[in-house]
């Protein structure tokens, strides 16, 4: 592998948590039905993990199973495979919610009706987060 790997996991792993930052400040926001903060939050956080997801996550995501330099373990592929399925859960949903709400207002039927989503949403998301979190010391730490 090469180091340039390091350096760039790096600043993907600070980016991705500026973005869980902006989530959580989104969420903030919406229990205060301050929805033009949310909007402000949570529309630049799914724009930029959409991003990083298809330029790095996407592309690095073989690499990590079938190479056999990959410094990933038993453990890390475990990790990984949460981190995999949570994420594209939360990103699929997160993309969902951000067209529908484009394009319908803000109205307490609108709200009802994606609060089951919105909640699925956060937490396959917050579980994304988190198990990409460990993935990254996982290959830091190659366990």
């Amino acid at each position: 592998m090469g180091m340039a790997f390091y350096p760039i996991s790096t600043i993907v792993l600070i980016v991705e948590i500026g973005i869980f930052a902006a989530v959580l400040l989104g969420v903030k926001y919406a229990k205060q039905l301050d929805i033009e903060m949310h909007h402000m939050f949570v529309y630049p956080a799914v724009f930029l993990q959409a991003i990083i997801t298809f330029f790095w996550m996407f592309p690095n995501a073989a690499f990590y199973v079938s190479d056999p330099e990959s410094p990933v373990k038993d453990i890390g592929l475990f990790i990984l495979a949460i981190h995999r399925i949570s994420g594209l859960i939360a990103l699929l949903l997160a993309l969902y919610l951000v067209v529908f709400f484009l394009f319908k207002r803000w109205e307490n039927s609108n709200l009802k009706l994606n609060r089951k989503l919105m909640l699925a949403t956060y937490y396959s998301w917050m579980t994304a987060f988190i198990s990409g979190f460990l993935f990254y010391f996982s290959i830091l730490f190659e366990i």
